[in-house]
């Protein structure tokens, strides 16, 4: 379960800051949500990917299964309703994952690519195919 108060806030700046995912704006307001499309990756280091997730609402984790053991918690941008986590991955990889919030597990809203009620796919861009696996 996430925490209820998170002390891991970021001051809000100008401009987007993730404007190296390709998301305009800046987060929180309606035409970053309208944008949004997750996961989004950018060359990372050690040939692998850092990967965006993004939450709209309050405090959230983030939970991969069978990659990492603990759920990651979500940072919030500002005072906004954008909580977000950048994920380094390595190259190749698809897993599925969900968000956890107080009220239950979550797929991504941003996302796609299901895997289930309440789980998603993540994938690398060179991820292989797989006809079979959404």
């Amino acid at each position: 379960m996430p925490s209820g108060d998170r002390t891991d806030q970021l001051p809000a700046a100008t401009g987007s800051p993730f404007a190296d995912f390709g998301l305009p704006g800046e987060p929180g307001t309606e035409a970053f949500w309208t944008a949004a499309r997750t996961p989004l990756s950018r060359p990372g280091g050690g040939g692998g990917w850092t990967t965006l997730f993004l939450w709209r609402g309050g405090p959230a984790d983030l939970a991969f299964e069978s990659w990492t053991r603990e759920p990651l918690p979500l940072r919030r941008w500002g005072a906004t309703d954008c909580w977000y986590a950048e994920v380094e991955m390595p190259a190749r990889l698809r897993v599925t994952y969900r968000f956890i919030t107080d009220e239950g597990a979550h797929a991504d809203p941003f996302n796609p690519s299901a895997a289930g009620g309440d789980r998603s796919i993540a994938a690398t861009p060179d991820a292989p195919a797989q006809p079979y696996w959404p």
